[in-house]
């Protein structure tokens, strides 16, 4: 800037220079502490508080219960609307229904049930502590499907073809008439420990066309940071487990025997 007395080494001027430098750490801790943004442009969200939750060590359960509670955001709570606070279908079975407490936040913070998992790996699944965070390996899958009967997407049309998909991406076209048969022989590897190219927490969600229903498609997820719970496979007699978007278009019965 034209200034001539300026020394990098002089530990006065250093000084001087850091302490002018926002202290980063200290806002951060702020923000795990009260979980307020500050923040002269509201960075374009729909609340500035509420981002966390204090847990209180009341008593041993009630500490760790807030670290498998789910909150919507307060940005809710001011909301008269009651829509946001319903528990909705694809939620049973990863949302406790009971256990949410008195008051604004009722409804919308809610804790997941006791069978509920988060995928972070394949060990999470089976109820093992993983090594580290991984994608889980979904290489072969599109071969695996090939064989069932998926075509490349390039010779598929959408009137007697579904779109296939895995974790977002288009992998091919699946005949109509076939959809029902692959999706069940898929859930059938699923389950099965020998076969190691279909990952035991891949989710299945098989939408059939409709006349005002959603679009049809065979999506498959299987991103770590997913909610899974077991069911028994009375197919397979063996223990699946299925995701929340799955289980909406699934037939789970209450009483195996009915």
């Amino acid at each position: 800037m034209g200034k001539l007395d300026v020394g990098f080494g002089d530990q006065t001027y250093a000084k001087k220079v850091l302490s002018r430098a926002p202290d980063i750490g200290r806002r951060l801790e702020y923000f795990m502490a009260t979980g307020n943004v500050v923040s002269p442009t509201g960075l374009d969200l729909m609340q500035a508080s509420g981002f966390t939750v204090v847990a209180d060590k009341l008593n041993f359960f009630r500490y760790i219960s807030h670290f498998r509670c789910v909150h919507r955001g307060a940005f809710f709570t001011t909301m008269k609307t009651t829509a946001v606070r319903k528990l909705l279908p694809d939620s049973w079975g990863f949302l406790c229904p009971v256990h949410t407490p008195d008051g604004s936040p009722c409804g919308l913070l809610n804790h997941m049930t006791a069978s509920c998992k988060v995928v972070t790996g394949m060990p999470a699944v089976m109820g093992e502590q993983p090594a580290a965070l991984e994608q889980l390996d979904t290489r072969a899958l599109p071969e695996t499907l090939a064989r069932l009967g998926m075509d490349p997407h390039e010779d598929g049309n959408c009137k007697d073809h579904l779109v296939v998909m895995l974790d977002g991406k288009v992998i091919g076209m699946l005949r109509v008439a076939l959809a029902v048969a692959v999706a069940d022989k898929l859930r059938d590897l699923k389950c099965d420990p020998a076969a190691t190219d279909v990952p035991e927490s891949l989710e299945i969600g098989l939408v059939m066309p409709s006349s005002r229903g959603q679009f049809p498609g065979l999506f498959m997820y299987c991103q770590p940071f997913r909610m899974v719970r077991p069911v028994q496979n009375l197919r397979c007699d063996r223990v699946e487990f299925i995701g929340s978007f799955e289980q909406a278009y699934m037939d789970i019965a209450i009483d195996p025997a009915g």
